[in-house]
């Protein structure tokens, strides 16, 4: 009598290829159980560094949309107008764009480089204007 090939699927023949089999070697299991898990403290401080980090980008996104609706720039031309806005736009969507950009491309690296790369960030997205010029002018 034939193998009935259902019966192919009941079989473990392929066993020693499971990475998660307990007999695998440490480097396959990490590899399928992912990135190591932080330590259970970390989560609160990194969750209030984020925070403080999200309340500066959000602070210097305000900061570029009160200096681009002050600047009243005209010249006439409507090229130059047309592409001065567009750098305006550009300036206020540039610190969420690089908070959510740090956030997806640093997503399998350790919490301290993304802090680092996400406090870095903040010194280019200042808004400059307001800063030098202050809320007041």
């Amino acid at each position: 009598m034939a193998a009935d090939p259902d019966d192919d699927a009941l079989t473990w023949d392929d066993g020693d290829a499971d990475p998660t089999h307990v007999g695998g070697t440490r480097d396959e299991r990490a590899a399928v159980n992912g990135p190591p898990v932080e330590a259970p403290g970390d989560g609160s401080v990194l969750l209030v560094v984020y925070g403080v980090l999200a309340g500066g980008y959000l602070l210097a996104t305000v900061g570029w949309l009160v200096a681009a609706l002050r600047d009243r720039v005209q010249t006439g031309t409507a090229l130059f107008d047309t592409m001065y806005l567009v750098g305006q736009l550009l300036a206020v969507a540039a610190p969420p764009l690089w908070f959510a950009a740090v956030l997806a491309l640093t997503r399998d690296r350790r919490a301290l480089v993304r802090v680092g790369w996400l406090a870095l960030g903040l010194i280019p997205v200042l808004p400059w204007p307001t800063v030098f010029a202050g809320v007041a002018a």
